[in-house]
């Protein structure tokens, strides 16, 4: 999911869809926990399983075409699982990760969650 700072985006010509030069704010959703490339409770915080590092190399991606895009120094992006979801700061060095922030999107609008701050510790 793409979140635009314009509400008149600019299309791509080739591929007829929305540029990523005007992407704000990217997020990922995910269906299932083992997808997750993060682990509270390792000591490494990082998941090894299979399913946790495609979504690792699909999120690593994503961060990387939006700051090339661009030219940021930064970016933030979301990761929502059905009972919990984090914020992700991305720079040149790497991430920053917050543990899970336990809600039920299912009860919770998707919009007061991004603007609430609530998945802010």
């Amino acid at each position: 999911m793409c979140l635009y700072d314009d509400p008149f985006v600019q299309y791509n010509s080739n591929a007829n869809s929305p540029s990523i030069q005007n992407v704000g704010f990217m997020g990922e959703f995910k269906l299932v926990p083992n997808d997750d490339p993060f682990d509270d409770d390792s000591p490494n915080f990082e998941r090894t399983s299979s399913q946790a590092r495609d979504t690792l190399g699909q999120i690593c991606t994503y961060a990387t075409a939006h700051a090339a895009a661009q030219f940021l120094t930064h970016a933030f992006s979301f990761l929502v699982f059905p009972q919990y979801a984090r914020l992700l700061m991305w720079d040149r060095a790497g991430v920053v990760v917050t543990e899970k922030d336990e809600v039920n999107i299912s009860h919770h609008s998707l919009c007061s969650f991004l603007t609430d701050g609530s998945f802010i510790p």
